[in-house]
């Protein structure tokens, strides 16, 4: 099968990848090496490799190896490294890539590996602790083929670890979360997002010139504090925007650090370039970990929030056809009977049968009106908006005036949305309010893509929950503290992509729910 075979049509994708190698390692050159001009201590192309490793089919792994291998060669050659050395150093890098990629696949299939903790956390432990560490037990001996002294082969050891560990956390979960993870934007516009990233750049470009460059600037005292300048930029961009943003964080703190301290002196000031390189390797490890594991963290609430309010969307789809079909059996079953049984003529020896008849009649009559109001898939929505509000308030006192513009019939589905929340909106009215007046306007927007519908009255006394509530409402997508009923309310207009909006004015409160109609014909006599 095609699947199992390797043909010239797979050679584009592995070309592709043999130049991002190389222009990998001449990134890692440009940023600076150590003292023998050859050795990076960071090191892009492996994590390039494991990107590619992690994506293509295992009969494709061969082909993709052998192709990194001329884009090493030429790269090392570039910077004078022996050809022994170059061998070796190829070899140590498929060392890393090649057994992270392999065993990552098997303990999680393919990717994303960050959307949750428990993903993200095997994925550490195996492309970041474990896989560079064995593979650095070669790769030390690739500075001692260079002259290195063999006396140093821990330093080595460490040097060729923490350059692959920190590429694979790095770089690696931004080309893995870029190519498999949805955009999921925040929920404002383009342009927002856009200011947004730009200003996050700047602050991270800022805190790092002046952190990484305090002992030039601030007292040794202050150095430690000063170090974790950028810290609040890299958790803004974790929670923003999930393993993309962490991962550009981190990978935009690493480059512009090291390429500080290997052309100049900065914080991390010790007796020579190895061992502050080693040091600020370290902090960025140490760094890099936990935002990687928090952005893994925030990805998987966030799933477990749209899972919940699918769950919750399908429940109150549920809920609404139960009560319908229970509305009409007490409808068109149940009352029906107890209708006859009022005709039967020996009723009449007893008026307080009758009596008891009708009022049982009246009320599952009552019953079936609030489960499922018949009027709504019979007349549409104005006339049973009518009827229900002259039910409430015949039952509450309060007056309501309704006002209906071009909305003639829409879809069930909406019907039914705008009026549980009208209805939901008037119980809040009866429970919280002291105005004895309420006014609701419903009307279809210019073109019929939405309507709109707003209860208002005047809620004095309570404006100041109001205010909170509507804050708490844009700003975060969580439950506002005013009760269940605005939850309902949000929670059956996000089941149709609407939403709800309350705004405090003039000691009243307006609750406007947007419902977006994707398609409805419009009755030629609605008013």
């Amino acid at each position: 099968m095609r699947a199992n075979k390797v043909s010239l049509a797979d050679l584009p994708g592995a070309v592709l990848v043999g130049v991002a190698y190389y222009l990998g390692a001449e990134a890692a050159f440009f940023i600076g090496t150590l003292s023998d001009k050859i050795f990076a201590p960071f090191w892009p192309p492996n994590a390039i490799l494991l990107c590619a490793l992690a994506l293509v089919p295992f009969e494709q792994w061969p082909l993709y190896i052998l192709v990194a291998l001329p884009a090493h060669v030429i790269a090392e050659l570039r910077v004078g490294m022996a050809s022994s050395q170059i061998i070796f150093a190829f070899l140590t890098n498929c060392l890393v890539a090649v057994p992270s990629a392999l065993v990552l696949r098997y303990l999680l299939g393919p990717p994303p590996w960050f959307n949750t903790l428990h993903r993200a956390t095997i994925y550490m432990l195996i492309a970041a602790v474990g896989a560079p560490a064995i593979a650095a037990f070669g790769g030390a001996f690739v500075r001692i083929l260079g002259a290195g002294e063999f006396a140093n082969y821990w330093l080595y050891w460490t040097q060729w670890y923490v350059t692959n560990a920190l590429g694979n956390l790095t770089l690696a979960p931004l080309l893995l979360a870029s190519l498999t993870q949805k955009d999921e934007r925040p929920e404002f516009g383009a342009w927002r997002q856009g200011t947004e990233v730009l200003l996050l750049l700047l602050g991270l470009g800022l805190t790092c010139t002046i952190s990484f460059k305090a002992n030039a600037l601030a007292k040794p005292c202050y150095i430690p504090a000063i170090l974790y300048l950028p810290l609040p930029f890299i958790l803004w961009a974790t929670v923003r925007f999930r393993a993309k943003g962490a991962s550009v964080a981190i990978l935009v703190v690493t480059v512009a650090t090291l390429s500080s301290m290997l052309r100049g002196k900065n914080i991390f000031d010790g007796d020579d370039i190895e061992t502050n390189v080693r040091a600020l390797q370290l902090f960025l490890m140490a760094i890099g970990g936990p935002i990687l594991l928090l952005s893994a963290s925030v990805d998987e609430l966030g799933q477990a929030a749209q899972t919940t309010a699918r769950l919750s969307q399908y429940l109150l789809g549920t809920h609404d056809d139960e009560r319908r079909q229970v509305a009409r059996r007490l409808l068109d079953d149940i009352c029906q009977r107890l209708a006859v049984a009022t005709w039967i003529p020996d009723k009449s020896q007893d008026p307080a049968v009758e009596c008891k008849l009708k009022q049982s009649i009246r009320d599952l009559r009552e019953i079936s009106y609030l489960l499922h109001p018949p009027l709504l898939d019979e007349a549409g929505l104005e006339p049973a908006l009518r009827a229900r509000l002259r039910d409430y308030t015949d039952r509450t006192g309060i007056g309501v005036t309704l006002e209906a513009s071009r909305v003639g019939r829409l879809p069930p589905d909406v019907e039914l949305t705008v009026f549980r929340v009208i209805e939901e909106a008037l119980a809040n009215v009866q429970r919280h309010s002291v105005s004895g007046a309420a006014r609701v306007y419903v009307r279809a927007h210019v073109g019929g893509k939405n309507v709109i519908a707003e209860i208002e009255d005047a809620e004095r006394g309570r404006s100041w929950m109001s205010n909170i509530g509507a804050l708490i409402m844009r700003l975060s997508a969580g439950i506002p503290p005013s009760g269940m009923g605005l939850a309902h309310m949000r929670e059956r207009l996000r089941r149709l992509g609407g939403r709800l909006e309350i705004i405090s004015r003039n000691r009243k409160t307006l609750v406007r729910a947007i419902v977006p109609v994707a398609a409805y014909e419009r009755s030629s006599g609605s008013s």
